[in-house]
């Protein structure tokens, strides 16, 4: 039944997309063309995951979020966008090593910095993040982010404002992706390089003991929501001190700001230590 309702949706928003362009006004590209760099991020990130982690003489576990966002722009340079004279190493300094925590994070961010959004941005924001917060269920989160982007694309913010709050949403689909087609498997591999194998009774800092492994999603919206607000501002900064970030590359035609990729960067990463932090309660104890 859940894969009939699935696809009955899917088969709406397609023609609600469609609606809304034939209305014109929006601008559906910038979601697309936001989505295809956030969908890049989740992938490359995760698949090194374990070059940005290190495990301390104490058993803890930290990523170094500054090489992350300094690698993810030299991968996406040239490639998904044309980062000109942008000054990485700037856009990257906010970002330092984060421990990755086994406490799982309550269901309401309070006091959210969300930089430089103005009050408009920030509403639609704090709706998205506290339906997101409550979504117990992955397939739930694309519900939410088609009734978001309803709301944004159709209100009177100029295009720059909404493709700042689209790379919430494109964040929070291209996770959802992530999680449900294997990506945990693949986070828990790159763990086991850095932490051990939690299988192997030999491992004196795990002891063998292993439950079934479980992310807690609203760990993992909580810590990337931290994440972008970090990354939008530096991002931002950076954009507009160090260079531009120009469209046309690859397959990628919409505009993007520096706040946009420094946002989508800041998310992701936050997404994968909420991840991690879930996989360490309940796989590495």
């Amino acid at each position: 039944m859940k894969k009939v309702s699935y696809v009955l949706f899917l088969i709406s928003f397609m023609f609600s997309c469609q609606e809304l362009e034939d209305a014109g006004n929006t601008n559906l590209n910038s979601f697309e063309d936001i989505n295809k760099i956030t969908n890049e991020l989740i992938t490359f990130n995760a698949s090194k995951l374990s070059t940005f982690m290190t495990k301390e003489s104490d058993g803890s576990l930290w990523m170094d979020k500054n090489q992350m966002t300094v690698s993810s722009f030299e991968h996406l340079d040239g490639y998904l966008i044309n980062a000109s004279g942008l000054d990485i190493e700037l856009l990257a300094k906010p970002f330092g090593k984060e421990r990755i925590d086994r406490n799982t994070m309550s269901n309401r961010v309070m006091n959210i910095d969300y930089g430089n959004f103005n009050m408009p941005q920030v509403w639609f924001a704090d709706q998205l993040i506290t339906n997101l917060l409550e979504v117990e269920d992955l397939y739930e989160v694309t519900d939410v982010v088609f009734s978001f982007n309803l709301q944004v694309l159709n209100s009177l913010l100029t295009q720059a404002e909404k493709d700042e709050l689209l790379v919430l949403s494109s964040s929070a689909l291209s996770i959802r992706d992530f999680l449900l087609n294997g990506g945990v498997d693949i986070l828990y591999d790159e763990m086991i390089l850095v932490y051990g194998d939690p299988t192997d009774p030999s491992n004196p800092s795990i002891g063998g003991r292993v439950q079934g492994c479980s992310v807690d999603t609203r760990a993992v919206w909580g810590s990337a929501v931290i994440g972008l607000t970090t990354g939008a501002v530096s991002g931002a900064y950076a954009g507009a001190t160090g260079g531009s970030i120009a469209p046309g590359i690859g397959t990628v035609t919409g505009a993007v700001s520096g706040a946009v990729i420094g946002g989508a960067v800041g998310f992701v990463s936050g997404a994968l230590a909420g991840v991690a932090g879930s996989l360490l309660l309940t796989c590495f104890r």
